[in-house]
């Protein structure tokens, strides 16, 4: 590797590990604040800063919390590498596992109430194509929004 590019990598590196922080920080802030909303936590979660509409109180623990864990993690001899590993490793299971959950409850809770899909595209007649291109995608009629002026 030529030593000019020693730099450009180290800015890199640190970029890459800004995000990997930076996104843990934010999926947690959002969640807990759901949360606070919906009554699960403390009600002052759920409220967002009034000029930055973020969940500012959230994120002013859960911060303060994930460099309290490294810097335990680092009192008890744990090289900075395998924090790094364990902490990213973890919290990834932590919202795999998080997500699934969701997924889960939504079916059982849309089965539990009756609720059906309602929304058709399209004629009635399925075809292996039927779910291309995703519902997320397809318009079914006229646009809901206004029209802007």
């Amino acid at each position: 590797m030529p030593a000019w590019f020693g730099p450009i990598l180290t800015f890199g590196v640190g970029a890459a590990f800004f995000a990997v922080v930076v996104a843990p920080l934010n999926v947690v802030g959002r969640i807990l604040y759901v949360m606070g909303k919906e009554g699960v936590i403390h009600e002052s979660f759920g409220r967002t800063h009034e000029r930055h509409l973020t969940p500012h109180r959230v994120l002013l623990i859960a911060g303060p919390l994930a460099i309290a864990l490294d810097i335990v993690l680092l009192l008890i001899g744990t090289a900075p590498m395998d924090i790094t590993v364990y902490v990213d490793t973890y919290g990834t299971y932590g919202y795999m596992v998080a997500y699934a959950l969701v997924a889960i409850a939504c079916v059982v809770y849309t089965r539990r109430e009756g609720m059906k899909n309602t929304r058709s595209c399209g004629s009635a007649r399925r075809s292996p194509w039927s779910a291309w291109p995703p519902s997320s995608m397809r318009t079914c009629g006229p646009s809901r929004r206004s029209p802007s002026t």
